[in-house]
């Protein structure tokens, strides 16, 4: 026959640290002319990752400075954002972006030059 040794139960205590939650976000929906730079704002924690890097002045800060010399295919970036520990989350921004310059419209009509007529 084996006989075992009996333990008394006992106490511990553990401490556990809840990190902040992640909240990633790559900014609002915008649009831009094309060769005109953008500045992105992303914010959440520590360390960034925008994907496509294509265009960025850097694709692991997270205000990036973009300019796109055509249309994205996917339509904007995503953002990775994630914390010392290695948990993440990740946030999407759609840029669209035109080919043309913007231009002004005066219309004909308008004579602002004091008689009266047509000036506003």
């Amino acid at each position: 026959m084996i006989q075992r040794a009996v333990q008394n139960p006992g106490v511990d205590s553990i401490i556990i640290n809840v990190l902040p939650k992640i909240n990633a976000f790559a900014g609002h929906d915008t649009s831009i002319v094309i060769n005109q730079p953008l500045q992105l704002n992303g914010s959440g924690r520590e360390f960034y990752q925008w994907i496509p890097p294509t265009g960025l002045s850097s694709a692991t800060i997270p205000y990036p400075v973009a300019v796109f010399t055509q249309p994205p295919e996917n339509g904007g970036y995503k953002l990775i954002v994630s914390n010392n520990a290695g948990c993440s989350d990740s946030a999407f921004i759609n840029i669209k972006v035109y080919k043309t310059v913007p231009s002004v419209f005066v219309p004909t009509a308008f004579t602002p030059h004091g008689d009266g007529r047509n000036d506003l």
